[in-house]
């Protein structure tokens, strides 16, 4: 990967990390606590002025319950729209979620059933 393309997946990163951060409802100094880094290194890398090292980034996955993987492809899919949604439901409460669970197996069911 050329020296360009890193630097911008890397500044990529910084949103997906804030947005979960946020659906988890976990302020910067508290996440800065959980990582033994300050705040500012957080505000940093969630606006994409910096990168955090590996190890670091390794922990910030552990403590937001991300996969490093799933975060690097976070949107990198068929649709390209899937994993955005995905994370835009963790907004929203368990029974919103349950709602719309249950709106898409309906949805599937009929597709399922018209095509038989």
């Amino acid at each position: 990967m050329q020296k360009k393309q890193a630097e911008t997946l890397c500044k990529g990163l910084g949103p997906i990390l804030k947005r979960r951060r946020h659906s988890l409802r976990i302020t910067q100094e508290q996440l800065a606590e959980i990582l033994d880094t300050s705040p500012n290194q957080i505000s940093r890398v969630e606006r994409g002025s910096t990168t955090p090292s590996l190890s670091l980034l390794i922990q910030w996955c552990d403590a937001l319950d991300l996969s490093l993987d799933g975060l690097f492809f976070a949107g990198q899919n068929k649709h390209g729209w899937s994993v955005d949604l995905l994370q835009k439901m963790d907004f929203l409460e368990d029974q919103d979620r349950r709602i719309i669970r249950f709106y898409i197996d309906q949805k599937l069911a009929n597709i399922d059933k018209a095509h038989r």
